[in-house]
């Protein structure tokens, strides 16, 4: 395994569709009957030019099942025929986000989906809201960048001016209500039985964690083999501020073993304090060039721009090779690279998508874990930033929330393959542990040194031992030394 240093940080939901099929056409409810399952051959072909012969076609499934007038929609999907012999249950890959394509995601790793297919066929598909179905906003929100804008006042504004994003999508006969976690949990218990699959192993990292424990609580009788990495329980999808002060003690841990990097930083919480400090008491006033029209312009720093633009790096696998650099130059006076990335954030970077919007504010938060999240904001050196628009956002869209019984804790005796990254403070090892605490089946690989989400393909002799049905012999791997990024 690997990691490179990564420099960008520019903040910002993207969700980009990639076209490969014809749009479906949209029906009602009951009018479902053969013709709205099409699959044909064909000869799928990935970004760096390999092929590979495949199928493909798409399924007509109720946008909202709650409602017997539901449109349908399409879920368009590929599936590479298994080259075993004796091939297992078809696996199902469920892309992170929520709002990844899974499609896409083979068409860029095309090697790692090839080699899962000498263990059975293998499905990618695009949720619902994805990929060709993508739900962008029309536009991106800016947010003021000559003044300081704390983050209560970032969260109104962008929840007061997404709503022209959901009108957009209502207006063109959407119904967002539709679009949630359980929805797309029976869409792929709807497309196995369009296929005529007994069972099928579910493979998901991030969000497709979610999906995946989703589908089990739904559809365990039709569940062979389960592998997810990255854990984003049921009621996981609200982050707790305590576990990114963790991520900051574990790095600091980490700098303790570098002499020349401990010498400038013996503490980076408390680096950071000072720093957040500082624009408390004063904000910052950076010039910046203007790459578009070559002007000087000032920027106002405050406190929640630090802290937002740390925690996109944080936990992120290499990109948190970044984080003590940045904060000691911060802490030397130097806010020229954080007010680059600011202003681009502010000025066209915030790009939202209504699909990802309805599908977090969906799975929500039990009053139990919001509770926790609030006792632990004030304290933590990032706040609630590291929910970074919601829950409010989704409550000004008026989502609809599934509830505590979907967030209740799964207990299931599926085999379950759990695979944690120690640096990983978006789902961290705990979330796994509290996860597998209910699946009495379960086997959690710990990842040292690895961030979010551990790569599938990095671990494949893991994965593909484990849908095999092989018991793993070692649950933790030693994965690659974090390698900071320079301090001059």
């Amino acid at each position: 395994m690997s990691q490179k240093p990564k420099k960008n940080f520019i903040l910002g939901l993207c969700w980009a569709a990639f076209l490969f099929l014809a749009i479906a056409p949209i029906t009602t409810a009951q009018e479902i009957d053969a013709s709205n399952f099409k699959i044909e051959p064909f000869t799928f072909k990935a970004v760096d030019g390999k092929r590979i012969e495949a199928d493909r076609g798409a399924l007509l499934v109720p946008e909202n099942r709650t409602n017997p007038e539901s449109r349908l929609i399409p879920i368009h999907f590929v599936r590479f025929k298994s080259t075993s012999a004796n091939p297992g249950s078809p696996i199902v890959y469920l892309a992170g986000g929520p709002g990844g394509s899974g499609i896409s995601i083979a068409k860029r790793d095309l090697g790692f989906f090839t080699e899962l297919t000498a263990v059975a066929d293998v499905i990618v598909f695009d949720q619902r809201g994805a990929g060709q179905e993508a739900m962008p906003c029309p536009y991106a929100i800016s947010l003021p960048f000559d003044r300081v804008v704390d983050y209560a006042e970032v969260l109104q504004i962008v929840a007061e001016e997404s709503l022209a994003c959901k009108k957009h999508w209502q207006d063109k006969g959407y119904d967002l209500d539709g679009y949630t976690t359980v929805e797309s949990a029976h869409d792929v218990d709807q497309l196995r039985k369009a296929l005529a699959i007994k069972k099928i192993s579910l493979l998901g990292a991030s969000y497709g964690s979610h999906y995946a424990l989703a589908i089990m609580k739904l559809h365990e009788d039709s569940i062979d083999r389960v592998v997810i990495a990255g854990v984003e329980g049921l009621d996981h999808t609200l982050k707790l501020p305590s576990n990114y002060d963790k991520h900051f003690d574990d790095i600091n841990v980490l700098l303790q073993e570098n002499p020349e990097l401990n010498a400038k930083i013996p503490d980076l919480k408390k680096m950071f304090r000072r720093v957040l400090q500082r624009l408390d008491d004063k904000p910052e006033i950076v010039n910046i060039l203007d790459s578009d029209s070559g002007k000087t312009i000032k920027v106002h720093l405050g406190k929640f721009d630090v802290q937002l633009q740390v925690w996109g790096a944080a936990g992120r696998n290499s990109a948190s090779a970044s984080i003590p650099a940045m904060i000691y130059r911060m802490d030397q006076g130097d806010f020229e690279a954080v007010a680059q990335r600011t202003y681009l954030f502010k000025t066209k970077a915030l790009r939202l998508s209504a699909m990802p919007i309805m599908m977090d504010g969906a799975s929500g938060a039990s009053k139990a874990r919001l509770e926790r999240i609030a006792a632990e904001t004030e304290a933590s050196l990032l706040g609630n930033v590291v929910n970074f628009l919601f829950p409010e956002v989704g409550v000004a869209w008026d989502v609809p929330d599934l509830g505590d019984n979907f967030r209740a804790p799964l207990r299931s005796k599926l085999p379950v393959l759990i695979i944690s990254g120690t640096m990983d403070a978006r789902t961290p090892v705990e979330n796994g542990e509290e996860v597998a605490s209910g699946l009495t089946n379960s086997q959690h690989v710990i990842v040292t040194g690895v961030g979010h989400p551990p790569s599938f393909a990095d671990l494949k002799n893991e994965v593909i031992g484990f849908l095999k049905g092989e018991t793993l012999s070692t649950l933790v791997i030693e994965g690659p030394k974090v390698e900071f990024d320079a301090i001059e």
